[in-house]
Parts: C-alpha cells; sequence; structure tokens
C-alpha cells in the first residue's frame, strides 16, 4: 500500500432511503425526548438537598438522546448519497406489520390474563415472524425467557407485574 492510500478519508455512503430513514427516526426520538422532558416537570419535587429527585435521570437520558440524534443527523447529511443497489431479497412488511400487531394484542391482553402468558406468546410469534420455525425450541426459549423475566422483576426487583383481571 502506498502512503498516499493509507492516509485517505473514508467517505461514508448513504442511499437516499437511508437518510430519509434516519431523518424520521432522528424526528420521533428527539420528540418522545422532549415530551419525556416535559413530563418530568410534572414530578414531585424532593425537598432533601442531597436527594437530586425523581426526574432529574429521565431528563439526562432524554437529554443525551437529542444529542445522539444530533450526531445521527450530521452524520446522514455529511454521507454522500449514492444510488441504491438492486436488493435480493425484497422486505417483508407484512411480517412488521403483522407483529406490531400481535405485539398491540399482547399487551391488550397482560390487563385481562396477566402477564406470563401473553409475553410467552408475543416472545413465540416474534420468533417465528423473524424466520426460525423450530416450534420445539421456540415454545421452550419463549417460556424460559418469560419466566426469567417474570422472576427478575416480581421477586428480584420487588416490580409487580400484573395478574390480569381473570385471576382476581
Amino acid at each position: 500500500m502506498t502512503e498516499q492510500t493509507q492516509n485517505a478519508p473514508i467517505r461514508q455512503t448513504i442511499t437516499k432511503g437511508e437518510r430519509i430513514a434516519l431523518i424520521i427516526i432522528a424526528i420521533v426520538l428527539s420528540s418522545i425526548s422532549v415530551l419525556a422532558i416535559l413530563e418530568t416537570r410534572n414530578f414531585p419535587q424532593i425537598r432533601l438537598s442531597a436527594d437530586i429527585g425523581p426526574g432529574r435521570f429521565p431528563v439526562i437520558f432524554a437529554t443525551v438522546l437529542i444529542v445522539l440524534c444530533v450526531v445521527m443527523l450530521i452524520q446522514a447529511f455529511r454521507a454522500e448519497v449514492v444510488p441504491a443497489e438492486p436488493e435480493e431479497e425484497k422486505p417483508r412488511y407484512g411480517n412488521v406489520a403483522l407483529g406490531v400487531a400481535i405485539t398491540a394484542l399482547c399487551v391488550a391482553a397482560i390487563n385481562f390474563v396477566g402477564y406470563p402468558a401473553p409475553a410467552a406468546v408475543l416472545l413465540f410469534a416474534l420468533m417465528w415472524l423473524m424466520g426460525r420455525r423450530n416450534i420445539i425450541v421456540n415454545a421452550l426459549i419463549s417460556i424460559a425467557l418469560t419466566a426469567i423475566i417474570y422472576f427478575a422483576f416480581s421477586r428480584g426487583l420487588m416490580v409487580p407485574l400484573p395478574t390480569g383481571s381473570l385471576f382476581e
């Protein structure tokens, strides 16, 4: 290698679609961060001088997220736009929409049947949609992960998970 090629700056490339996606992601995440910052103003104030209060960390995290979104936007606009290469496999937007619908149904079902059953169904369905087709292994993984998450939150962190209205 010559000295000239070693020191040549590496130019990032991006397609027009990727740039648009990065812009949308940055706008959405920044908007959520601003809403989080505004919402923390309603948190109760702590009168202890040594305590920073419950709203401080969400503000810090939201501010860092906004800064990272700005960095992402700068990188997106600095990158050279190149034509998109023909894709070998078409994106499966139907699977994405189905995944979002299943997630929404499971979130709604948690109020009625509690956390464990909808969480296991959701994990199984998402693994299936991502192309993992082994039914037995998917079932075992989803049940194991649901149990680990349940015990970590309910026993380890003492966070009560929904039991559902059917079992009350």
